[in-house]
């Protein structure tokens, strides 16, 4: 199977790997990153073909979008990943 990009993985490490990003937000950071490959081997465990694929497809998709957006950057006791949320990235990156 080819590699393809994987840019919002990629936004994700560099975000951790940020010396501004604040200690809080680093676990949660970590923590997203487990979600994200969660959410790539849910995304690999769904059977092309099927009738419902697509839809199972979009509600894992919303499902960790909605961590992304929620979980991590909204409810983040400090306001660092919102403040930064159009350099990071972390969210407009997922469907890419």
């Amino acid at each position: 199977m080819p590699e393809f990009s994987r840019p919002h993985y990629d936004k994700l490490t560099a975000c951790i790997d940020n010396p501004r990003l604040p200690k809080a937000d680093r676990e949660r950071v970590q923590e997203a990153l487990k979600k994200y490959h969660q959410w790539i081997a849910e995304l690999e465990e769904i059977e092309p073909g099927q009738e419902n694929t697509v839809e199972k497809l979009v509600e894992a998709t919303n499902r960790y979008k909605r961590f992304i957006e929620l979980d991590l950057i909204f409810d983040s006791s400090e306001n660092f990943l919102y403040r930064q949320k159009g350099q990071l990235k972390l969210d407009n990156t997922i469907l890419e």
